[in-house]
């Protein structure tokens, strides 16, 4: 590995035996940045549906689901998921969307759907496999473009500076995103434990609020020059 030595004017970098590594040491990350693309299993649109899936969706036995929440985005979110949807082999009578009454909630069912999520390795839980992380340069730009707009948020001011966030309580996930994003150029950072376990007062599905048991919280945070590469290649 590439270890750096940096100063306030210089940085100095010695190739070294991973197994000389101490804690504090300093890496050079790969620079991925002019890379085109590569080859591999996946479109954008069916990474666009995973994404989506692992964001904010749900895996059944014969069947998956997206859901997603009235906000200013919805329906442009909604209709990206029926464009994408042409990929899928869905039954002459699947009617899209519906809306769940009093939730402000639209779900997307469809068997097809848990077909494709098995065909990347989703067998009984949303997670981030490795036929995921080995997919094409395309799904990369589908998939995470998807899981940004189901769990992700833009943060900041042109004054203080600008932010693309995704929280997760799930470390291992956010890893795996960074892993990705990296391939493509777009460099982030991980910050554990930004807000810890609690109880909270969220919807019970009955009108009304009932205490749950929160996880803590863990954030992936993109900024300055890797923030427009973010826009350029995957976006929202």
């Amino acid at each position: 590995v590439l270890k750096a030595d940096v100063s306030r004017y210089t940085r100095e970098t010695a190739w070294i035996k991973a197994g000389e590594l101490k804690v504090g040491d300093s890496l050079v990350l790969n620079n991925h940045r002019e890379l085109s693309g590569w080859a591999g299993c996946g479109t954008t649109e069916q990474g666009y549906l995973l994404g989506l899936l692992v964001g904010d969706g749900l895996l059944k036995q014969e069947t998956a689901i997206l859901s997603v929440w009235e906000h200013a985005g919805s329906a442009s979110i909604r209709e990206a998921v029926s464009n994408a949807a042409s990929c899928l082999t869905n039954r002459v009578d699947h009617n899209g969307w519906h809306v769940i009454e009093g939730r402000g909630e639209y779900r997307y069912k469809s068997a097809s759907l848990r077909r494709l999520a098995e065909q990347f390795g989703m067998q009984d839980t949303k997670e981030i496999t490795a036929d995921i992380e080995q997919a094409s340069y395309e799904f990369y730009r589908g998939f995470l473009r998807g899981f940004f707009d189901a769990d992700g948020s833009i943060q900041g001011s042109q004054e203080k500076g600008v932010s693309v966030r995704l929280a997760q309580s799930n470390i291992a996930t956010l890893e795996a995103v960074q892993r990705m994003l990296a391939r493509m150029g777009i460099i982030s950072t991980l910050y554990l434990n930004r807000r810890d376990e609690q109880m909270k007062a969220m919807p019970d599905g009955k009108g009304g609020l009932k205490e749950y048991l929160v996880k803590a919280q863990h954030e992936l945070i993109i900024a300055k020059d890797n923030l427009v590469r973010y826009a350029d290649l995957i976006g929202f």
